[in-house]
């Protein structure tokens, strides 16, 4: 898994504006840090479990990609958007350690629903379809 880079707060604030502002988004550099799920639909997280983005700058069309781990379950996914609508699509996932757990089968289904990110200091949400995943900068 690749290491990610913390960047400052302040520069969380710029997000929004790059965001509106293009029409192929990559990842803001801001965002590209490890991130803490703290929150499924309004229920607070029952396990640690990780997101990042790829550190790697995208080359033409090429896909950027967001991984994670929980307790069991290691993912990596495509992180795609324009404009203010941003989703995660075509999640794959590894079980080695052991069976998923029942808050990483949750928290799975509902980021590969969502549709729209927000990004405030300290935290990223993705929402939309009838469903919210919030993340806190980890730690």
């Amino acid at each position: 898994m690749r290491h990610f880079k913390p960047h400052t707060p302040a520069l969380l604030l710029a997000l929004t504006a790059t965001l509106a502002a293009c029409t192929s988004v990559p990842p803001p550099a801001p965002v590209r840090e490890v991130w803490m799920l703290s929150s499924v639909n309004g229920a607070p997280a029952s396990e640690p479990i990780s997101f990042g983005f790829s550190d790697a700058a995208p080359v033409d069309d090429q896909p950027v990609y967001v991984s994670g781990r929980g307790p069991c379950t290691s993912y990596l996914a495509e992180y795609q958007g324009s404009g203010m609508n941003q989703r995660v699509a075509n999640i794959a996932t590894t079980d080695s350690r052991c069976t998923p757990t029942p808050a990483e089968t949750q928290y799975l289904g509902a980021l590969s629903q969502v549709v729209r990110m927000s990004v405030k200091p300290g935290q990223i949400s993705f929402d939309g379809n009838g469903q919210q995943v919030v993340f806190r900068r980890g730690n």
